[in-house]
């Protein structure tokens, strides 16, 4: 079962609107004015009730859809063998600024050309025009040295949102990424994208496929249903697309991530009111990264976040782990985790073509 939504329920709703728009018309009002006043009122009230039971009805059909989307009796078994389904975070504790590395200055790592962070070797936030500066400029080598070397990778996206005031569970899916073309200065790189959700068990098992300038720039998802496993075109900021997610479909990747620490980056530049800490020791499932910790300790119209905290990985110069917290409800409370996304098992450059981006893949579910 393949449904365009567009050619569904919207036009159900739009010939629900014609219904009561003839009902509504002048020449009807003019019909009932002749009528006499017993019949006028029953009219009158016939007419409330059609009127309730079409709001009902696209009340229902909405519902129905909902219900549809999360309630499977049976989802497939999902093989996860071989994937970090559960995250490691370490946090070594901030080095001084005077002494930066007074363990392991000797660590050929922190005379690498290669790790774009090693800039703060030189560059630290305390001594810069603005303790933004630094994380600016090596998010815009990351940014030039991800499009020099990555052409696609595979990936275990690790994500958590708020959503309407409240911390969702975590979801963990498999996402491949293949990069079309390469976009100058700011602009995003047109991608293909193919997800496939390993958690939570409502989600697992769905696909989503989407391509920049494919299928109307529609996502193409497949989800299993108390109807069987149904295939849905989907609007990428469509109602159903966007449920449970703070960005749609366009904003996922490595890239996109940089290109938003740069927006923000330069955006927070033009105040002060701002700390940024450096931890060249950070770890992430085993993983060697540079943490980047930017806080504003004010709340200010002007601040998206309380405090972001950004792991670079040091071997793929690629953001590791992102997560953004807005102020603490009370005074000396905890910051508030508002998004998190956290990667593992990375293989860059695997080689993918059309078909990992292509429903008929014989190893994906989507209906053939």
């Amino acid at each position: 079962m393949v449904v365009d939504l567009k050619k569904t329920g919207m036009e159900n709703e739009m010939s629900a609107d014609l219904r009561l728009s003839d009902l509504m018309n002048s020449d009807f009002q003019q019909n009932t004015e002749k009528q006499t006043q017993p019949v006028q009122q029953g009219l009158t009230g016939r007419m409330k009730w059609i009127l309730v039971g079409i709001i009902a009805a696209g009340a229902l059909g909405g519902s129905v859809i909902a219900y549809l989307m999360v309630s499977a009796p049976d989802r497939p078994e999902v093989d996860t063998s071989g994937v970090t389904m559960d995250l490691i975070l370490e946090e070594v504790p901030e080095t001084p600024a005077v002494d930066r590395q007074p363990v392991t200055a000797n660590d050929p790592k922190f005379s690498n050309p290669n790790i774009i962070c090693n800039y703060f070797n030189d560059h630290p936030p305390e001594t810069a025009d603005h303790p933004l500066d630094p994380t600016i400029t090596v998010a815009k080598m990351g940014l030039e040295h991800g499009r020099e070397t990555i052409q696609d990778y595979s990936v275990v996206m690790h994500k958590r949102e708020r959503i309407n005031g409240k911390l969702a569970t975590k979801e963990v899916i498999q996402l491949k990424i293949r990069y079309n073309e390469i976009a100058e200065g700011m602009k995003q790189s047109p991608m293909s994208v193919y997800l496939k959700f390993l958690a939570p068990e409502a989600m697992k098992g769905r696909e989503v496929i989407w391509q920049k300038g494919r299928n109307k720039d529609k996502l193409t998802v497949h989800e299993y249903t108390a109807l069987g496993n149904i295939q849905l075109n989907l609007p990428v900021d469509g109602m159903l697309a966007m449920r449970g997610n703070r960005y749609p479909m366009t904003e996922i990747g490595f890239e996109t991530l940089v290109l938003r620490m740069i927006e923000k980056g330069t955006r927070d530049r033009q105040h002060n009111e701002c700390d940024v800490k450096i931890n060249r020791m950070a770890e992430v499932s085993g993983r060697e990264c540079t943490m980047i910790r930017i806080s504003h300790p004010v709340k200010r119209d002007h601040f998206e976040f309380h405090m972001a905290k950004i792991f670079i990985d040091d071997q793929y110069n690629i953001p590791l782990r992102y997560a953004a917290y807005s102020w603490p409800e009370e005074e000396g409370g905890e910051p508030v985790l508002e998004e998190e996304y956290t990667f593992t098992d990375i293989k860059m450059n695997v080689g993918l073509e059309e078909i990992d981006f292509d429903t008929s893949n014989p190893e994906y579910d989507f209906r053939k």
